[in-house]
């Protein structure tokens, strides 16, 4: 079974000519280069018509020689940009590898996703575009979750999808737009529609336009948490922890659908439990907060 999708850079086509196409998921970019990025209500235009939503982040050709801090980096640049569009944990966040990489390289690029890896911290996936050779050292390194390869079947690896769970097949255009075009090789590669991440075990791919969460709870990997819901439904999050372990400071990331906002000043509960207050002016437009603890403490973060 293999799955329609594609992938275009800013708005690209309407959601409509997508679902007239066939097309099952769309790819969205992240990037430093903004021209790149699609509107922040992209995914959830597409899931008003049943195409789920998959986050990709790109940069320079080279950026993935660039060290684990630089896989981190962007990482992060990816989860503040996607939870603002309704990502919620446990969606893939796909890094490029946008150039044949030879093998002597592939240690470089290693520790590039593997500080993606790290700063994902267990809330989200993470993955490669690339050579299918890459994708395969970078999968039997544990280093990535999912591996989207390249329509360029000329790099290393060729056109094998081995360790592949996703393929690009060539350049088309929908409703008079370029784009690149896709399919999926397995029921899940990390796709999702805001606030609802996709069943691994959903063979329909049938994505629900809204969600009914009445709480979303998680618990701190490495000291971070992350929490996404629908906008404007949650006004609290309720943290708590093991006070023997100390008093953790929290930086407090607001995923507002405009962009990222952080609290002024870093945040610190006390005897085991606090209360962020989400600002009332933002309360509307927050779809999730980021937690970042120093030291690295497990607590529980609840949104109510």
């Amino acid at each position: 079974m293999t799955i329609a999708g594609f992938d275009a850079w800013g708005e690209g086509p309407t959601p409509a000519a997508a679902k007239a196409a066939g097309m099952a998921f769309r790819t969205w970019y992240s990037s430093y280069d903004l021209s790149k990025d699609g509107p922040v209500s992209g995914p959830a235009d597409y899931a008003a018509v049943g195409i789920w939503s998959v986050a990709n982040f790109e940069t320079t050709v080279d950026r993935v020689l660039s060290g684990k801090d630089a896989g981190a980096m962007d990482m992060m640049h990816a989860i503040n940009e996607f939870v603002p569009r309704g990502m919620p944990v446990g969606a893939a966040v796909i890094l490029s590898a946008d150039e044949p990489i030879p093998a002597s390289q592939f240690p470089a690029v290693l520790a590039y996703y593997q500080g993606a890896g790290q700063a994902a911290a267990g809330q989200y996936l993470a993955g490669c575009y690339g050579e299918q050779a890459l994708i395969a050292y970078l999968k039997q390194h544990a280093a990535i979750d999912i591996g989207w390869r390249s329509m360029s079947t000329a790099w290393p690896g060729g056109a094998s999808a081995a360790f592949c769970d996703l393929v690009q097949t060539g350049s088309g255009q929908i409703g008079g737009v370029d784009v690149d075009l896709n399919q999926a090789l397995v029921p899940f590669f990390g796709q999702w529609t805001p606030g609802r991440l996709a069943s691994r075990a959903d063979p329909q791919l049938t994505p629900h336009p809204t969600t009914t969460e009445d709480d979303m709870s998680t618990t701190s990997i490495a000291g971070r948490a992350g929490l996404s819901w629908p906008a404007g439904s949650k006004h609290v999050v309720q943290v708590t922890y093991d006070p023997r372990d100390g008093d953790p400071h929290l930086r407090v990331v607001l995923a507002l659908t405009t962009g990222p906002w952080v609290l002024p000043d870093a945040w610190q509960p006390s005897k085991g439990s606090g209360v962020v207050q989400i600002p009332s002016e933002h309360i509307a437009d927050c779809r999730g907060v980021i937690l970042e603890g120093a030291p690295a403490p497990i607590y529980d973060a609840t949104a109510v």
